[in-house]
């Protein structure tokens, strides 16, 4: 059982000993581990001494020299602790031979076992020092041994001088002891270093290794990345990567072709029209960023200003934080589609009007050879009847199918006309006057028929920008159907009014009216619906298609309104303001 003094003292001596041995903070490991050795030398050598200094007490020189090395052996202790490693190491060494130098001489010269201490000190001043330490303590062990040699054969070396046996003796086993303890010393320190040596050769192959990965894997994505560049090159789209502030970062070899050469870096704001950046900044960009993608047809400018038309795609890249780092975009050319849709347009639209030339070849076959058959028989009958009465007859007869012959040829020619798009001058037009005018036109025809006929007309209209002749044709054919298809003592109503920025033409009758399933298609032209068709009417059946024409040519609507054997009601809306006149 150790008693508590005890106890306290060892874990003082301990603490003490573990707070020497903290070594001051050396970037190389190698030189951190010399300056442990060196504590512990100094260390192993401070109680060596001490008992060399007790067993020698009888000898004041020895005594004095032992208490001396102590003293200097804690001194360097300290000196190292402030961090001066290499100055103390300088100092120990040459202390160190100047003590085993007297020790030696007085200890037997060249038969002294103190000898092997300058291997101790050879050995020190290399680990400690470096090479050339090593070579200044070597020669001072060569000039020191070769000085002894010659004090011993000269015998300048005094008899009295030389120690007893037991202090040889003693000596030699205290040397013994400390070489040991070096030797152990130095050997952990080099397996330690060797120990250091292969992790880090270990480190190094492994980071080696890792580099060699890293290389190749920087030289595939370089491969990857000139494939890539090569084919965004050759490809005929046009590609171009911008960063975020709309400055161009690539525009592949298509594009650069077909735009004018810059000296700036801007992309977005040079080769765009006004219209195409409206639509980038506004919703292609944004809706990219949102969404990841956004595709639509635009357009840029080649190198002679004129608008490419292209389909284009818009996509936002962005980093692993969701940061927008750049946007990249891909246009194809759509000159070529568009000429090809605009040919095959073309074809359509002649292959159109070749299907319309032989449906008005085969319905009107039929309306015009019907007032052509009339009119040879009631020629011929009129040459062979010698009745005045009867001659007139035929002659009235005559003159209506050659009136019904003009119309149709009218109708031909106006639908002709319209369809071309000949450009019409607008002018004030009243149109109280034109509905004055049809009435005039059109009441023998409701007189005839004994068709109460009426018109209700606003006397302060407002005069609306068209072609008079158009919009009495308007009138014209609306009033003229409803007529016809009025049955006798029916009644046809016409209202001409101003409502808010139009006026409103309207046609109403009591006559067969229009099956709900005919109604979408009564403006189609050469279209008869089944309860006109059954009234054997001879009309074109071009005229509601006229109508819907002109209507259009003003900017206005045409609205239907019917029911089967009641009636039917047209209104036709004008707006007040001038058209816009374009071809049709």
């Amino acid at each position: 059982m150790c008693s508590p003094f005890t106890r306290v003292a060892s874990e003082l001596i301990v603490a003490f000993l573990r707070r020497l041995m903290n070594s001051q903070p050396f970037a190389d490991e190698d030189q951190a581990q010399i300056v442990r050795l060196f504590k512990v030398l100094l260390i192993a050598l401070i109680p060596i001494n001490i008992i060399h200094a007790l067993f020698n007490i009888g000898s004041l020189s020895v005594f004095i020299v032992s208490c001396i090395l102590i003293i200097i052996e804690i001194f360097l202790l300290v000196v190292i602790q402030r961090g001066y490693m290499r100055l103390s190491a300088w100092f120990f060494c040459m202390l160190l031979w100047i003590a085993v130098t007297i020790i030696v001489s007085r200890s037997g010269g060249l038969n002294s076992p103190g000898q092997i201490v300058f291997v101790i000190i050879l050995v020190l001043a290399t680990t400690l020092l470096g090479l050339q330490a090593a070579m200044i303590f070597g020669g001072l062990f060569l000039l020191t041994t070769a000085a002894l040699y010659i004090a011993e054969v000269t015998g300048l070396t005094p008899e009295q001088l030389i120690v007893s046996r037991e202090e040889v003796a003693l000596n030699t086993v205290l040397f013994v002891i400390g070489l040991t303890a070096s030797l152990i010393v130095l050997a952990y320190q080099t397996r330690r270093s060797l120990e250091r040596a292969r992790q880090r050769e270990q480190e190094l192959a492994q980071r080696n290794q890792q580099l060699q990965l890293e290389i190749l894997q920087r030289e595939q994505a370089q491969r990857t990345s000139q494939r890539m560049v090569a084919i965004l090159e050759a490809t005929t789209d046009f590609v171009g990567i911008i960063d975020v502030w709309g400055h161009q970062d690539y525009l592949n070899h298509a594009i650069r072709e077909r735009i004018k050469p810059r000296t700036d870096q801007s992309f977005m704001f040079d080769i765009y029209p006004d219209w195409v950046m409206n639509i980038l900044l506004n919703k292609a960009i944004p809706v990219a960023i949102a969404e990841g993608v956004w595709t639509g047809e635009t357009a840029f400018l080649d190198r002679d200003d004129t608008e490419v038309p292209v389909s284009q795609v818009v996509i936002a890249h962005k980093n692993e934080q969701g940061n927008l780092e750049y946007i990249s975009t891909i246009m194809r050319d759509l000159t070529e589609t568009r000429r090809t849709e605009k040919e095959r347009l073309e074809l359509a639209l002649q292959k159109e009007r070749v299907d319309v030339l032989q449906q008005l070849i085969g319905d009107m076959s039929h309306d015009l050879k019907t007032p052509l058959t009339a009119i040879n028989s009631s020629l011929y009958l009129l040459e062979r009847q010698p009745d005045p009465e009867k001659r007139r007859e035929k002659i009235t007869n005559i003159r209506e199918h050659v009136q019904r012959l003009d119309n149709i040829i009218q109708d031909l020619l106006t639908l002709s006309r319209l369809d071309q798009g000949a450009r019409t001058t607008f002018m004030p037009v009243d149109l109280a006057e034109l509905l004055t005018e049809a009435e005039t036109k059109m009441r023998p025809l409701a007189d005839r028929k004994k068709i109460q006929f009426t018109i209700d007309s606003q006397s302060d209209l407002t005069a609306i920008f068209g072609s008079a002749n158009d919009l009495l044709r308007i009138m014209l054919n609306l009033i003229e159907n409803a007529l016809h298809y009025t049955p006798e003592e029916g009644r046809v109503s016409v209202r001409l009014y101003e409502n808010l920025a139009s006026l409103i033409f309207e046609v109403s009758d009591t006559g067969v009216g229009i099956a709900a399933e005919d109604i979408p298609f009564i403006f189609d032209r050469f279209f008869r619906a089944a309860n006109a068709q059954a009234l054997l009417l001879g009309g074109s059946g071009l005229g509601l298609a006229i109508v819907k024409k002109i209507v259009q040519l003003h900017s206005g609507t045409i609205e239907v309104e019917s029911t089967p054997h009641k009636g039917s009601l047209f209104r036709v809306s004008l707006p007040l303001r001038p058209p816009i006149v374009t071809p049709s």
